[in-house]
């Protein structure tokens, strides 16, 4: 196999790299961000008042197990389909 020569100049190159670097921090570092603002928005005593409650902790637990269960299927059916997608013509 060889490559095909680029058109496009290294300045629109970075530019668009950039432009995928902006969304990506946008879509993943904000709401984070936002998430720990709001919840230290009244201090750490409310803040660890609120996880001490039993709603609070049952709501935690059911999230970690939700997602210790689902990543691992994810990561298998993903593998799964992508090495179908490699393997097979569609």
């Amino acid at each position: 196999m060889t490559c095909a020569a680029s058109s496009e100049s290294p300045v629109a190159r970075r530019i668009l790299i950039g432009i995928g670097l902006l969304f990506l921090a946008l879509f993943l570092a904000l709401p984070l961000v936002v998430v720990f603002v709001q919840a230290f928005a009244k201090g750490w005593p409310m803040f660890v008042d609120a996880i001490g409650q039993p709603d609070a902790r049952a709501a935690i637990r059911l999230t970690l197990l939700v997602a210790a269960i689902s990543v691992p299927l994810n990561c298998v059916f993903g593998v799964v389909a992508s090495w179908a997608i490699t393997k097979f013509d569609f």
